[in-house]
């Protein structure tokens, strides 16, 4: 039990530093984005930036469901994931058939992060009822849909570049404030100060 217990608060430990690194990614991806097209291609490629943030997001919902979904390799059951695979590939090529005559890359990008999500979904309940570990969903589902709503509506509703900066960096100044005071314990900020320590060395 105390070893399981240990094991439970790594496994937070490390899913809610995952979450917050990649939060703060994304921003960094999403605030320069339409800067590295540019830089890269050409003015008449700048559409493609709005695929960038489902895509981004779907990257970030897979990491995550690496680290939720240990407990189906810890028990052995990989079978299961066969089983959320399978479901996902089928989400994003139905979605994909539907939309992409008519939406093109986007239609890709967001079936990419519809399929995830579902993805997501059945890995965790799978991996919930085979080998239980316990996370602290609600504090980690809080701050990664609110933090995304406010990405969401900054990138498709605020055009001056300016102006999105602005606002993406200070949700990721809200994003540190509510990890600090929330998100992680006391505990687990002695042991990323440990690590933060154990690195500068």
């Amino acid at each position: 039990n105390f070893k399981k217990n240990e094991f439970d608060k790594l496994s937070n430990l490390i899913l809610k530093i995952y979450l917050v690194i990649s939060l703060i990614v994304m921003a960094f991806i999403l605030t320069l984005g339409e800067r590295i097209i540019l830089f890269i291609s050409s003015e008449k490629y700048l559409d493609s930036y709005n695929i960038i943030f489902p895509l981004t997001l779907a990257v970030l919902i897979q990491g995550i469901n690496e680290i939720t979904s240990m407990g189906i390799h810890l028990a052995k059951k990989t079978i299961m994931s066969l089983y959320s695979y399978l479901l996902y590939l089928i989400c994003f090529s139905f979605i994909c058939y539907i939309f992409i005559l008519d939406y093109g890359l986007s239609a890709v990008a967001w079936s990419f992060l519809i399929a995830n999500i579902l993805l997501f979904f059945m890995e965790s309940i799978f991996s919930f009822n085979i080998y239980r570990i316990k996370f602290e969903y609600i504090k980690i589902f809080v701050c990664f849909v609110v933090i995304n709503l406010i990405y969401f509506l900054i990138i498709y509703y605020i055009d001056n570049f300016l102006l999105k900066f602005y606002c993406i960096s200070f949700t990721c100044v809200a994003l540190l404030t509510y990890s600090f005071f929330i998100l992680f314990n006391s505990l687990e900020k002695i042991k990323i100060f440990n690590l933060k320590k154990d690195f500068i060395r």
